[in-house]
């Protein structure tokens, strides 16, 4: 259980420490150029493979769940104050499919920094050249995986509906009960354990990007989210 919290409050610092990169990354780059259609051009350019996995995998999960794809967009739109990286157009289906189209590329996301950091630092020694690339696309899936402002409402909507449901089938005399002894198995909490050792990667990359941008240039306060 300990090992479990650990690793919730690790991607939730992750998620927090994602978006202040995002924009740490966008002002330096704004100020070194002074141009914000330049800015942006190069800020998408710096995080395309990260976009990139995480367009692919909204359209995989549409097309594993049937959901019509309309169109997938990975040119930026700058805002006032926002950029949005990239965009999968999906069909208004049920709440549960929307949920896991939005949900994808966190679930992609895990399944590729955890196989990169594997295979990169437990399984083998690769040569210099792809760990530098291994890092890289680490720190990209790491800063692009999290779900945007209207997957999370989508999100919040289902755990909300299953909530009340449970709730009115409690009111009707339903009981259920949730064994807990699995989680304290020890081939599990071995994988948790895992789970945690590796992310400390992506979390301190953020906190090194994170501390030499504010060294070169002032965090400003611009959103920048994929959807």
């Amino acid at each position: 259980m300990l090992l479990g919290t650990i690793f919730l409050g690790q991607l939730i610092l992750l998620f927090i420490l994602s978006r202040k990169v995002n924009r740490s990354i966008y002002q330096l780059i704004l100020k070194i150029f002074k141009d914000q259609d330049r800015a942006v051009y190069l800020y998408s350019i710096f995080f395309l493979p990260g976009t990139f996995i995480h367009e692919v995998s909204h359209f995989l999960a549409a097309l594993f769940l049937v959901v019509p794809v309309s169109d997938m967009v990975l040119i930026p739109k700058a805002g006032e104050r926002s950029i949005q990286m990239g965009e999968v157009k999906i069909a208004k289906v049920d709440l549960v499919r929307s949920t896991l189209v939005g949900l994808a590329p966190f679930i992609f996301g895990l399944g590729i920094i955890v196989s990169l950091v594997y295979f990169g630092v437990v399984k083998y020694d690769p040569p210099w050249y792809l760990t530098l690339i291994g890092v890289l696309l680490i720190f990209e899936v790491a800063n692009t995986m999290f779900l945007s402002t209207s997957d999370i409402k989508s999100a919040l909507k289902l755990i909300i509906l299953i909530a009340i449901t449970l709730l009115i089938l409690y009111l009707f005399g339903v009981r259920y009960s949730v064994n807990l002894s699995s989680v304290n198995n020890p081939a599990l909490q071995m994988v948790i354990k895992n789970l945690a050792l590796f992310f400390l990667i992506p979390i301190g990359l953020d906190v090194f990007v994170i501390l030499m941008t504010t060294v070169l240039g002032k965090i400003g306060k611009v959103k920048v989210y994929v959807e």
